[in-house]
C-alpha cells in the first residue's frame, strides 16, 4: 500500500537534485540564447 507520508530527502538526493536543476536551466538559458542571436559564444 502507499502511504501518505512525504518522503524524507537525503543529502544526496537533495544535492542532485539541485545539480540537475542546474544543468537543465543552463542548457535552457544557452539554447534560448542560440535561437534568438544564431550564436553559441554568446550564451
Amino acid at each position: 500500500m502507499k502511504s501518505d507520508a512525504p518522503v524524507k530527502e537525503s543529502k544526496v538526493r537533495s544535492a542532485l537534485k539541485g545539480l540537475s536543476w542546474r544543468i537543465i536551466a543552463t542548457l535552457t538559458i544557452i539554447l534560448i540564447v542560440y535561437v534568438k542571436t544564431g550564436e553559441i559564444e554568446s550564451a
